[in-house]
């Protein structure tokens, strides 16, 4: 059983030692649960040394049993990357996208997690859902919910809440191509998670899989121009959910309330209130 690691990074020194430290952390127990890890650094021609420190983990991942490949290429933004990143594994493995600055959760029962990855390579299923701490500064929530513990519990919830890429294993063997639109800007991740959704069986076990930091590009609501691409992607995942009408007319007032937030309180108290919010609502 083959898990892919994929983490894009440019410029992120910082990030990208923060997301393989966290990696490093559980490789002895994945080498003893016998998941064969690899873990691809997709570089977008950094000109900084990203590539350096990336590259000095390979000793101590070699250690591990894992394996560690780095690639350096140009992109045309964050999705065109995850591409190439993608388009270089085999089929018949487990992906999973950790870019840099995210992390595997620092307290994972890796024995567990690759327990349930063992029976859901076996499985018909073509996603498997963990769970996600978001954090912004001092505010963490989970995501889905400590509520949400059962499968059926799960698919209700994502009828009209998004999971978090980073908490999701894909298995990259179905006829659905593990490919990301290259013309939207922000959701292109939760368009491949619906569709394959919409086509497919998955399956859901609440174990805590990443920590998320929040803050990136997708809860950027300072810009219009920004906001109004967010409205054109996230209503034609509605559509692919069958959300009601009213649902999506909400969500769209709820994103221009959120551009007019952002603009009286600034960015960053705008996203601790929002976390308080989602702290609550999530």
């Amino acid at each position: 059983m083959r898990l892919k690691i994929v983490s894009v990074v440019r410029n992120d020194v910082e990030g990208i030692q923060k997301t393989l430290e966290s990696i490093l952390r559980h490789g002895k127990e994945f080498n003893k649960s016998h998941l064969d890890v690899e873990i691809i650094v997709q570089d977008g021609q950094s000109t900084d040394n990203t590539l350096e420190v990336a590259s000095s983990f390979s000793e101590n991942f070699e250690t591990s049993g894992i394996k560690l490949n780095l690639f350096s290429e140009q992109d045309k933004s964050l999705f065109h990357a995850m591409n190439l990143a993608t388009a270089k594994l085999p089929r018949e493995t487990l992906v999973m996208y950790l870019n840099a600055g995210d992390t595997l959760y620092e307290h994972l029962d890796t024995h567990l997690l690759c327990k349930e990855l063992e029976e859901f390579w076996h499985s018909g299923d073509s996603l498997f859902f963990g769970v996600s701490i978001n954090f912004f500064q001092k505010n963490r929530y989970q995501m889905p919910n400590p509520s949400i513990t059962t499968q059926g519990q799960f698919l209700n919830w994502s009828k009209s809440n998004t999971p978090v890429h980073q908490a999701i294993i894909f298995k990259n063997n179905s006829d659905i191509p593990l490919h990301y639109r290259m013309d939207w800007a922000i959701m292109s991740d939760a368009f491949l998670i619906y569709y394959i959704m919409k086509f497919h069986e998955v399956r859901f076990r609440p174990i805590i899989v990443c920590q998320f930091e929040l803050g990136g590009q997708s809860s950027d609501y300072s810009k219009f121009s920004w906001v109004r691409k967010q409205i054109f992607e996230q209503t034609a995942i509605s559509r692919i959910r069958n959300e009601p009408i009213v649902y999506v007319s909400l969500r769209i007032c709820s994103l221009l309330i959120k551009y007019i937030l952002s603009l009286l309180l600034g960015r960053k108290k705008f996203l601790r209130l929002h976390m308080e919010i989602l702290k609550r609502f999530k």
